[in-house]
């Protein structure tokens, strides 16, 4: 395995950072322009998984790395959850909901992949 050197180049940082994106454009859609809070928190959760990974690899032990990648998937869920609501609230469309699932399903099977490689050292 070649030595990751930057927390650019983690595979579960580059899914969180375009997970990000999406909600960032569908949050910015003029439905949301009075759903301040739910705008905020949604922002915040998907923010959160990208720069708890970035943060956790910048610290100095696996230890502190695995505690961030842990908040990461905590605020994941979140978002999930948050991804629920709109849909029942139909702020969203029923396939953006599945693509939005999807995605996070997968970054969070990867950041746990990260993590189950992170304990076996």
């Amino acid at each position: 395995m070649a030595l990751i050197t930057n927390f650019e180049e983690l595979e579960c940082w580059k899914s969180a950072r375009s997970i990000c994106n999406v909600m960032l454009e569908v949050t910015s859609r003029s439905e949301f322009h009075y759903a301040f809070r739910l705008k905020d928190q949604i922002a915040g959760a998907a923010i959160s998984v990208m720069n708890n990974i970035a943060e956790g690899f910048t610290r100095k032990s696996d230890k502190e790395f695995m505690r961030f990648l842990d908040i990461a998937l905590a605020s994941a869920s979140e978002l999930k959850s948050m991804t629920y609501l709109l849909l029942d609230r139909g702020l969203i469309k029923k396939h953006e909901f599945d693509s939005i699932i999807k995605s996070i399903d997968q970054n969070v099977a990867l950041i746990r992949g990260l993590l189950k490689y992170l304990q076996s050292k």
